[in-house]
């Protein structure tokens, strides 16, 4: 099994100070049989170390048997630190497989591993059609954006989930959510992310918290969180944990927090904790 798949060239995608770096990669796979990557999946990864790193990629999989990822599954992921500037776009499709399994996290406008300052922009985009199981064993990130220090970082994310037996979170479902950390400084944090999950024979499972357009920014920074999450016709929707939309936290800086969720024609919904609107 190959380690990682990029849709930039592996070069392209490590962090290098200063420079510029623009790479665009595509990747089609269609009629295939399992197919396994050991490692991550990246489509669009960037990371501005100093310099600028921008890349757009986009990788299309139809007609496959199971596919499994053996750490995280990136689309449109970007970081930044040293005052560098980073911007990715990443594109994802699979249609008809049998099964996508991830074993970490899945993110999509995803901004992370910022640090000092800089400027990140994240741009994701997910369709998943007739694939039987999803399975993820970590977080599942739309349009989430944690930003520290001074960076100025920006997500947005958009995932679509059609005609599954199964879906199943390891941990949390965070949708536009966003946040700033350090101490004192002015950085901020803008995330705007929409899923739909629609026409689910069995289980959508969340084994921890579902956060929509959840935010929180430390004095002297501002952080806004715009999230949407649509769930229609699926036997049941089982959150473990919390299920908060367009909570603030109130860490003194300037916090923002937008969430909408509909949820219809779902046969049962259960909230294992507190449900914050």
């Amino acid at each position: 099994a190959p380690t990682e798949i990029y849709t930039r060239s592996l070069r392209d995608a490590l962090p290098i100070a200063g420079g510029v770096k623009l790479a665009h990669g595509v990747a089609q796979i269609d009629r295939i049989g399992p197919l396994s990557v050991a490692g991550s999946i990246n489509v669009s990864r960037t990371f501005g170390a100093g310099g600028q790193d921008t890349g757009s990629g986009s990788l299309t999989v139809r007609d496959a048997g199971t596919i499994g990822v053996g750490s995280r599954l990136n689309v449109g992921h970007t970081g930044v630190n040293s005052g560098g500037t980073a911007a990715s776009d990443g594109t994802l499709t699979i249609e008809r497989a049998a099964s996508l399994n991830v074993a970490s996290v899945f993110g999509v406008g995803h901004v992370r591993n910022t640090a000092g300052s800089g400027q990140a922009t994240a741009t994701g985009s997910a369709t998943l059609a007739d694939v039987d199981d999803v399975l993820i064993g970590g977080d599942l990130f739309v349009g989430r954006n944690f930003s520290d220090g001074d960076v100025q970082g920006i997500a947005n994310g958009t995932l679509t989930i059609d005609r599954a037996n199964t879906i199943d979170i390891g941990a949390d479902l965070d949708v536009g959510q966003t946040a700033t950390t350090g101490s004192g400084l002015a950085g901020s944090a803008t995330g705007t992310g929409f899923v739909a999950l629609r026409d689910v024979t069995g289980q959508i499972r969340v084994a921890q918290d579902v956060d929509v357009g959840r935010t929180n920014a430390v004095a002297g920074s501002t952080a806004q969180g715009n999230g949407t999450l649509v769930v229609e016709r699926a036997g049941s929707f089982d959150v473990a944990g919390h299920l908060d939309i367009g909570k603030t936290t109130s860490r003194l800086g300037q916090e923002t927090g937008t969430g909408n969720v509909t949820i219809a024609d779902v046969a049962t919904v259960s909230v294992g904790a507190d449900l914050d609107v």
